[in-house]
């Protein structure tokens, strides 16, 4: 498997994160927007047309885990693996400014909300994962263009959604097959997962692959839409 964080066809807040990625020796994760605290209320405005009750976005700030399914804060387990103090310090400073930035363009998109952004890997650094957990809804998880693979010839498209009981997982086709032949479980990744409700979305992309990959993506995104919902 992979060591690296992102593969550089991961959606969304992947592609934010890709630069520090591509550095990767160790990390820093498990924080969140620095918001002031408060809970979701409305406020009603006066049109042309009548009154327009808008939502006020949540800042109730986000805690993130620091570990997660056996996953770890990726300082903690350079820390572990006796990294130097130098690349420790380095990718402390690349993982903070992919906080601050991705934070800063998830607020922006879902218009004020808090935003909670982790890192996490296992102690070999095989399995890498990032959550970003947001405090409102999401339409649901789209990539695009939806194409038939026979038109072109494909047993699957290289790129498509499938839902998981509450989860819905971008699915990558790492091999291409030709229509006709079987592709293999094993080849598929589940580069980003994504669990949305009422006040909450939460996307984990990863470099996860195969059965087991699929169900551990599923669960990692479970697990934190739990956490942070419940708190």
């Amino acid at each position: 498997m992979r060591s690296r964080l992102f593969r550089s066809s991961t959606l969304g807040g992947a592609a934010v994160l890709a630069a520090a990625a591509a550095l990767v020796v160790a990390g820093w994760g498990g924080s969140s927007a620095e918001a002031a605290g408060g809970s979701s209320t409305a406020k009603r405005s006066t049109t042309a047309t009548g009154s327009v009750t808008t939502p006020v976005p949540s800042t109730t700030p986000i805690s993130l885990p620091a570990r997660l399914d056996g996953l770890e804060n990726p300082i903690a387990a350079a820390r572990q693996r006796h990294a130097p103090a130098a690349a420790i310090a380095r990718q402390r400073h690349l993982y903070a400014d992919a906080t601050r930035l991705t934070t800063a363009a998830y607020t922006q998109a879902y218009g004020g909300v808090a935003v909670g952004v982790g890192f996490y890997t296992d102690a070999s650094q095989e399995k890498q994962a990032s959550v970003i957990a947001v405090r409102a809804p999401s339409p649901g998880l789209t990539i695009g263009v939806v194409t038939n693979p026979a038109d072109a010839g494909l047993a699957m498209n290289q790129r498509t959604v499938r839902v998981f009981g509450d989860v819905a997982c971008v699915v990558q086709d790492t091999k291409v097959v030709a229509s006709g032949f079987h592709v293999k479980r094993s080849s598929l990744e589940y580069t980003q997962c994504q669990r949305a409700g009422s006040g909450l979305t939460v996307d984990v992309f990863s470099n996860l692959h195969g059965d087991d990959g699929r169900r551990e993506a599923v669960a990692l995104t479970d697990s934190v839409y739990r956490t942070v919902a419940g708190g």
